[in-house]
């Protein structure tokens, strides 16, 4: 069985894309903190109607819990095979209340925080 549940927060600016066919798609890192310290950056994707919440209400630094399945693909590239690994988000929980307002500090507190020079940007 393939299923995973994440719980972290958004590591970059939400950037929602459409498709040739038109269908919306977000691509996106989540920052999950790895127990005793640190975080592991997960990329993730998520479409349609959940991607285009997702990029509405959600922003950088918003906490969330995706709900979705380890997925690996390949390709080959001048010969050699490279892999992609990622989550394809089949469900996202919001756990900030809403997206940050500019210039206004965050205020939740969930038992942990991921440091600036944590994320990899």
């Amino acid at each position: 069985m393939n299923k995973l549940v994440l719980i972290g927060r958004i590591a970059n600016d939400l950037n929602l894309a459409k498709t040739n066919s038109g269908k919306s798609v977000l691509n996106f890192t989540l920052a999950v903190s790895r127990i005793p310290e640190g975080a592991d950056f997960i990329n993730c994707v998520i479409w349609d109607k959940q991607a285009e919440n997702l990029a509405k209400y959600q922003s950088k630094g918003s906490l969330i819990a995706v709900y979705g399945n380890l997925r690996v693909d390949s390709y080959e590239k001048d010969g050699i095979k490279n892999f992609k690994t990622y989550v394809s988000v089949n469900e996202v929980e919001f756990l900030s209340s809403k997206k940050p307002e500019a210039n206004q500090p965050k205020t939740e507190n969930y038992g942990y925080e991921i440091e600036d020079d944590e994320l990899p940007f």
